[in-house]
């Protein structure tokens, strides 16, 4: 609800020239910010619908984009060759188009499917093979981590955080990290933080990356994060004169966040209708939704 409250000031606040971007995957600000916010999103239709077509732009553009540099040689040969061939497969399949596949390369403006390239390019940079020259001895000792920005994460994902943090002031960009394990994000990052508003926080490794982003004169204040009560925040940085342990005011009206009621568990039992939860957990939606 902090989160919301802070977004809900910047929206009314007198930014009016200000573009504020948000990313939401768990769909949460909408009902927050109402008309103060253009929500778009993957899943809904009409022009509502959050179109990116990366695919307009050429491969090494795309590659900066995604991975924040153009990587070695043999990376980018490999992306380049990846690209030609997903957009030659929609070029092939796209009878309206004239132009012969055979003439499209890895920057024609096509569309293209990125992610089973992405899948397909991070695979064989990180496979391990008992034979080296048969594909079907891979050995998979690890799938990964979505949670895209600790010390074990993938270094791109490290070096694009970071590169935002150190040069978009320049560019006149800012970055906000919100996350509820501050021991993911990467240190460069968090010492950019020229503000820091941390709630209640009861990991130990979580309060010890805390006490370490805030000044030596004020770092005890860590010591009250595990006692804070729900709502209440340590604020230091260029927000505020002094360093402060403050109330965050409740956002109004309230995100699609806050505490589920228990009321349905006193409800007679019923046999729960499992239709919606298994057509979203297969990836299948209404064309409502």
């Amino acid at each position: 609800m902090s989160s919301a409250t802070l977004l809900q000031r910047l929206a009314r606040g007198g930014w009016s020239a200000a573009n504020i971007v948000v990313i939401d995957p768990h769909g949460e600000y909408a009902s927050a910010l109402g008309p103060d916010a253009m929500v778009s999103s993957v899943l809904v239709s009409g022009d509502a619908r959050l179109r990116v077509p990366y695919w307009a732009l050429p491969a090494g553009d795309i590659m900066r984009v995604f991975a924040g540099s153009s990587g070695g040689a043999t990376t980018r040969s490999r992306f380049d060759e990846l690209v030609a061939q997903g957009r030659r497969h929609f070029a092939a399949a796209a009878t309206w188009l004239m132009l012969d596949p055979a003439a499209v390369t890895a920057d024609t403006p096509i569309p293209f499917d990125l992610r089973p390239i992405w899948h397909q390019l991070d695979w064989e940079n990180n496979e391990t093979r008992m034979t080296a020259r048969d594909p079907s001895t891979f050995c998979e000792r690890s799938p990964g981590d979505a949670g895209y920005l600790s010390e074990a994460a993938v270094a791109m994902t490290r070096t694009a955080a970071n590169r935002i943090a150190r040069e978009g002031r320049k560019y006149g960009v800012g970055l906000l990290l919100i996350t509820q394990r501050p021991s993911e994000l990467p240190d460069t990052a968090l010492a950019q933080c020229g503000s820091l508003i941390a709630l209640r926080l009861t990991n130990s490794a979580d309060q010890a990356k805390i006490r370490a982003a805030l000044p030596d004169s004020v770092s005890g204040l860590a010591a009250v994060l595990p006692s804070l009560r729900t709502g209440e925040a340590v604020i230091t940085g260029e927000a505020v004169i002094l360093p402060a342990r403050a109330l965050v005011d409740t956002p109004n009206p309230l995100p699609a966040a806050e505490d589920p009621s228990l009321t349905s568990w006193r409800q007679p039992a019923t046999l729960p209708d499992l239709a919606l939860a298994i057509a979203a957990w297969r990836g299948a939606y209404s064309s409502q939704s």
